[in-house]
């Protein structure tokens, strides 16, 4: 296909494809044990494969197949190489769902929602070909699948139980569900030599002076697997580990410029890992005594960025009691005052 030399404009337009948000299918978790419902687990097989294509594209047959010289052959179908190939598939996907009265999200792009007078629920969530089904509506759940399979070849893998890197387990009878990232974990403390190492009970120095690069310091050996190893983490900080987020968006800003004191606080944090490797986040039924709504927490410093002054803000949205959203970064802008730094991070919070 050569999609390499696709021509933007003539050859493709739209090439994004986006996937369900964590904070979303966190979200979709909690739902799911709140109200029990199922959840299924989908994997589409060949998925780029399905997607119709608006342009017209040409490809070079391949070699021995007895088509005449000089002639080629026009795709009506997306597939591997192509950089709409994706978004194809998103597209045809999309077009599925809302065939079957499901609604797209206005908050997400990928969940699609059908709601029913009658309590009944039906919520499917996509990360490119792999689809969860959410239902408590046994006839809505086999139309959505026996649908689906109708357009695409599909395995059903049963009852979600590994997603992402997530191990998910679950109790229906408690109506609690639990997601951990304790195989990740261990891989990645395997891959930069730390499983083995000393465990610590903090993620940072408590009483360590700020992560700044110091003058006169050379960066320390371009060998080390530095953004490597904050990207693992940055990965296991946004999905389950809200408890690393604030140093690992310290760490992030080094990739360029690190040195050896910053190499020392990543090891720190993989030391933290391996002594929480099991820690997990609960969601539970509406039986456990919290409100069945959504409650925010904000939060900032004041200029504690010293090169810059620019704030840093912290931010965790609750469901029923139990994390679904959390972040923390610097503000884009320098606050002028703590009030200002306040109400900042209170409209990062609301968005």
């Amino acid at each position: 296909v050569r999609g390499c030399s696709q021509t933007e404009g003539k050859d493709y337009h739209e090439t994004f494809s986006p996937v369900v948000k964590y904070a979303s299918l966190r979200y979709l978790l909690a739902l799911a044990a709140e109200k029990d419902l199922d959840v299924c687990h989908y994997d589409v097989t060949t998925a780029f494969l399905y997607g119709n294509l608006r342009e017209e594209i040409y490809v070079t047959p391949p070699p021995n197949l007895g088509v005449d010289k000089g002639k080629v052959w026009r795709l009506h179908r997306a597939v591997y190489g192509l950089k709409q190939a994706g978004r194809a598939f998103y597209e045809k996907m999309t077009s599925v769902l809302q065939s079957f009265g499901l609604r797209r999200s206005r908050a997400d792009p990928c969940v699609f929602v059908q709601n029913e007078n009658d309590g009944k629920l039906t919520i499917l969530a996509i990360w490119v070909d792999d689809v969860l089904l959410f239902s408590n509506d046994p006839e809505m759940r086999d139309k959505v699948k026996n649908g689906m399979m109708s357009h695409f070849e599909m395995k059903d893998l049963g009852e979600i139980s590994k997603f992402l890197g997530m191990n998910i387990t679950r109790d229906r009878a408690a109506g609690a569900l639990w997601i951990d990232q304790s195989d990740y974990i261990a891989r990645v403390l395997e891959k930069f030599g730390m499983a083995e190492c000393n465990a610590v009970s903090t993620p940072m120095e408590l009483d360590s002076t700020p992560l700044l690069v110091q003058d006169g310091v050379k960066p320390y050996d371009p060998r080390v697997p530095y953004q490597e190893a904050v990207g693992c983490l940055l990965y296991l900080s946004q999905v389950t580990r809200p408890d690393i987020c604030f140093v690992v968006n310290t760490l992030s800003r080094y990739n360029n410029c690190y040195q050896l004191q910053h190499w020392q606080a990543v090891k720190r944090v993989f030391r933290y890992l391996k002594g929480t490797t099991g820690r997990k986040l609960c969601y539970k039924g509406s039986d456990s005594g919290a409100d069945s709504e959504l409650v925010g927490f904000c939060d900032s410093d004041w200029g504690s960025a010293l090169t810059e002054r620019r704030s840093v803000a912290g931010v965790c949205v609750k469901y029923n009691g139990s994390l679904v959203s959390w972040y923390s970064r610097r503000q884009p802008t320098v606050a002028l005052s703590t009030v200002e730094a306040e109400f900042m991070s209170l409209a990062f919070c609301v968005q």
